[in-house]
């Protein structure tokens, strides 16, 4: 399908994988995302977005994830939850010339849920036409 002046072709497909809407600077901005998409696809295009679902709370030491592990590296996050976000430590624990040293930096992610996201996806008028649950979240919106 071609739209506007440029003629320009609209995708039949947007992908946004890996839980990067977590690093959108806010729920709004997670929303238009959604809506720019439908507005973009061709009728009968496809939003696929996966993401984790922090809607339960971590508590205590399970708020240590052991990321990866090898002879020269250990990478190890720490989450703390907030009302809409989720405050990320990242720990890296480095051998070097026989050494360990560490890195640390943080960040916060938007604190979504399935819910939340699959509402996002119906209300501006796609249909979920996959989904799977479970550590990394996918949904599939088509319009």
């Amino acid at each position: 399908m071609l739209i506007g002046p440029t003629l320009k072709p609209s995708p039949s497909l947007i992908v946004c994988c890996g839980d990067t809407i977590g690093h959108l600077s806010d729920f709004d901005k997670l929303n238009e995302l959604i809506a720019g998409s439908y507005s973009a696809l061709v009728q009968g295009g496809k939003l696929y977005l996966s993401f984790r679902d922090y809607s339960r709370e971590l508590e205590g030491v399970d708020r240590f994830i052991p990321v990866k592990q090898d002879e020269t590296r250990i990478f190890t996050c720490f989450l703390e939850f907030f009302e809409s976000t989720v405050g990320v430590t990242d720990i890296l624990l480095h051998k070097v010339d026989g050494k360990w040293e560490h890195k640390i930096s943080s960040y916060f992610k938007l604190r979504t849920t399935v819910d939340m996201v699959e509402n996002a996806i119906r209300s501006v008028g796609f249909n979920i036409v996959y989904r799977q649950l479970g550590g990394m979240n996918v949904l599939v919106g088509q319009k």
